[in-house]
């Protein structure tokens, strides 16, 4: 289960869950850009792209917003890590399910996974590999073929799976090592914060 949404326990005995009312996601790919005297761009790529993702929370009454703070609190700031699976990265568009087999090996740098079944993952879903937490994007899957990116961080093989929808969770850090929240007269707060993935 993920960190977030946020379930808890609350004093009545019954679970509680605090769902973010909207989740801005940003794609951060590094490249150096140089321009000549006549104008000639190169643009050059190192390194992987990562995730940025801001989580914004509606108005929360005292107890939800207590849990949430907690909850960020023991982050100690970027020290710790935690998962994020809002529905906006859980949801499905295609016929595979949950954990997909992987029919051979993909090296570091790779962007196609040969995969067990067909055309069952569809562009825009995200997925990552049982063997590592870097979460990726499907471009196409095409007969056996499934094209990601970014490029693999790590390299995968035949003992590996693919998983998503219920079983994909995106590993961040915090962005900032402030907490904070606003309260107003109606006695509910609100909380906003953003999270880098941990790559």
């Amino acid at each position: 289960m993920a960190d977030f949404p946020l379930t808890y326990t609350n004093v009545a005995g019954a679970s509680a869950t605090v769902t973010p009312s909207s989740v801005e996601v940003e794609l951060n790919s590094r490249t150096v850009r140089t321009t000549s005297i006549s104008g000639r761009q190169q643009v050059r790529s190192f390194g992987t792209s990562y995730y940025v993702v801001t989580l914004n929370f509606p108005p929360l009454t005292e107890e939800d917003r207590a849990q949430v703070k907690a909850k960020l609190t023991t982050l100690r700031g970027g020290v710790n890590t935690f998962t994020i699976a809002t529905k906006n990265f859980t949801d499905k568009k295609g016929s595979s399910s949950a954990s997909e087999g992987i029919a051979s090996s993909a090296a570091i740098g790779a962007t196609t996974v040969t995969m067990d079944n067909s055309n069952e993952f569809k562009p825009g879903e995200y997925i990552k590999f049982s063997n590592h937490t870097k979460a990726y994007q499907v471009i196409s899957h095409s007969g056996t073929t499934l094209t990601i990116e970014p490029p693999l961080q790590t390299a995968i093989t035949g003992s590996h799976t693919v998983e998503s929808g219920s079983n994909f969770t995106m590993t961040c850090r915090l962005a900032d090592d402030n907490i904070s929240y606003t309260q107003g007269a109606d006695g509910f707060s609100r909380i906003q914060f953003t999270a880098i993935e941990a790559v």
